[in-house]
């Protein structure tokens, strides 16, 4: 297994907590579990889909970061 840690978070949350952690942190899963975890990974893997789970690495920080502040002003 490749887990590193866990902390409780939403989706958006995930990315940037998985890139401040600075000691390995190379990817995330989050799921619904008690009501909402980020699961951190140090390493990633082939993709899979799964029901319930969303994952990204690190490297995709920003871009997530774009689309959540382009779907806020949508929002406005």
């Amino acid at each position: 297994m490749n887990n590193l840690s866990a902390h409780a978070g939403q989706p958006s949350d995930c990315c940037d907590l998985c890139a401040d952690l600075g000691f390995g942190c190379k990817a995330y899963v989050w799921n619904d579990y008690a009501g909402g975890t980020c699961w951190f990974k140090t390493a990633t893997g082939p993709p899979a889909v799964q029901f319930g789970y969303i994952a990204g690495t690190v490297g995709s920080c920003d871009n997530l970061n774009k689309k959540e502040k382009q779907k806020s002003k949508t929002e406005l």
